[in-house]
């Protein structure tokens, strides 16, 4: 932490920056941001007061050292907007004065937040590291002059406040589109499958009528009882006759 000197010989402070752990922004998130940081005086009139330089493919960029005068941003309490961007992407923003910056910010204090994120797992878009300040002294400002504004700066776009209680990525109208590639649903019943026996019409057949038929070939019944033996002696009609000697 840096001691404050007296009020009456500083007239601004040299710092250097970095970040840490920024969201991603390029190609949906996939490849690591380019990002820079800018300082706004947060009032109506919106003033840029430094603007860094981007660097590029990193989530923990460290800038260059810039110096900021205490007359430019209305002294060490004035209230200020820090913001930081992948190109036109804004990845975040804090509110905070350089006293508190310099002299009393915590490493989980100052870090960027996203206004239109509303998600309850959403916590922060990285942290805002002061990591070394250095105060100038009157004598010496003409030196830092051509620390306030690098020459490979990226150009601002125009800032807007984010409106409150909104998403950040828009409704989508509607349902869901169907994914391509899927199979259409098929009307009715699905077709019989080649090679299958083809439904029987009407179901399973009706039993037939009457049980099973009778067996041709069968004995039938004999008329008039057994026929006789051949050879037997044939009947004697009548009575036996006499015999003789009786």
């Amino acid at each position: 932490m840096t001691t404050m000197p007296p009020r009456g010989e500083v007239c601004g402070y040299r710092l250097k920056c970095c970040a840490k752990g920024l969201d991603r922004k390029e190609y949906g998130g996939l490849a690591r941001s380019s990002p820079y940081f800018a300082i706004f005086t947060d009032d109506n009139q919106r003033r840029i007061i430094y603007k860094s330089e981007s660097i590029s493919a990193t989530v923990d960029p460290s800038w260059k050292t810039f110096a900021v005068f205490l007359d430019d941003v209305g002294g060490l309490d004035a209230k200020l907007l820090f913001i930081c961007s992948d190109d036109d992407i804004l990845i975040g923003e804090f509110r905070s004065t350089l006293r508190e910056i310099i002299f009393e910010a915590k490493y989980d204090k100052l870090v960027f937040v996203h206004p239109r994120k509303r998600s309850p797992f959403y916590k922060h878009s990285g942290h805002f590291i002061v990591t070394s300040c250095n105060p100038i002294g009157i004598e010496d400002r003409g030196a830092y002059q051509t620390f306030s504004m690098p020459d490979n700066s990226p150009p601002i776009p125009e800032y807007e406040p984010a409106p409150p209680n909104q998403d950040n990525a828009p409704p989508v109208p509607g349902d869901a589109p169907p994914i391509p590639g899927d199979a259409p649903p098929i009307p009715g019943d699905a077709p019989p499958i080649p090679g299958d026996a083809p439904p029987v019409p009407g179901g399973t057949p009706p039993p037939v009528p009457g049980g099973a038929p009778p067996i041709p070939g069968g004995s039938p019944p004999i008329p008039g009882g057994a026929p006789p033996i051949p050879g037997d002696a044939p009947p004697i009609p009548g009575d036996a006759p006499p015999i003789p000697g009786d």
